[in-house]
């Protein structure tokens, strides 16, 4: 369970608790900071309560300038999930209950909106992102989107987020913020944690296929599910 605390305190301390990491399942003790003259807002987790008082250094930081997307998860077997997107990768938190999540989802949409406001920047809203890993093989090794990359959904587009390093282990360069009209896709599909996508001669890549693979079958399904049902819906649109 987390504990709210008073904003005012200096160090910016506000909200505390244990929580589940989801990739991992265990416990961890996890700190919300707000915005400060010293620091910047951030998620902080510790092993322990005890370690996170003794002044034992965090085993992750999560500046929130650096979350270009924080929303609950609906793709996974947990019921109350929040997922926190940047560029340097991913990190999902397991909560116990919905009055729990809310609490730590409405605290850290609030600091996110209040960096954006403060420093006059725009985040565009996805309605759904994933994490996959793009396999080299057909379109993804000719463009060069190949590895850990986030898949962003929007009412309009997909759009290709790389996670890490610009370059593969190779040396080669790996393209990022790719975005895919989803009016040019052509079709979809999965099979168990396998993903692919099928773009036609309009989209920005070319035409050809992408395969990626993800954490989970639920995690393909969720992303077959939500890109051809907002394909559809644009169709329909469309017609009209």
């Amino acid at each position: 369970m987390s504990k709210l605390i008073d904003t005012n305190y200096e160090d910016g301390l506000m909200l505390s608790g244990y929580q589940k990491k989801l990739n991992t399942m265990k416990k961890k003790f996890f700190v919300l900071y707000r915005d400060t003259a010293q620091e910047g807002a951030r998620l902080e987790y510790f092993d322990s309560m005890r370690k996170f008082k003794s002044g034992t250094a965090p085993k992750r930081v999560v500046k929130l300038e650096n979350c270009f997307n924080i929303n609950r998860r609906l793709d996974t077997k947990h019921d109350y999930v929040i997922a926190l997107a940047t560029k340097d990768g991913g990190l999902g938190i397991v909560l116990e209950t919905e009055a729990e999540m809310l609490k730590w989802l409405q605290a850290l949409l609030s600091l996110q909106r209040s960096i954006t406001n403060k420093a006059d920047i725009f985040i565009p809203k996805f309605e759904h992102v994933w994490q996959v890993v793009v396999q080299k093989k057909c379109l993804a090794e000719e463009r060069k989107i190949i590895g850990n990359y986030h898949v962003c959904l929007t009412p309009k587009s997909v759009t290709f987020i790389r996670i890490g390093s610009g370059n593969s282990s190779s040396g080669s360069i790996r393209s990022t913020d790719i975005h895919i009209p989803l009016n040019t896709i052509r079709r979809c599909g999965e099979s168990h944690c396998l993903f692919y996508m099928e773009v036609g001669r309009q989209c920005i890549i070319g035409p050809g296929e992408l395969w990626m693979d993800t954490e989970d079958p639920l995690v393909a399904q969720s992303m077959h599910k939500m890109i051809s049902r907002y394909c559809s819906i644009l169709l329909i649109v469309v017609l009209i």
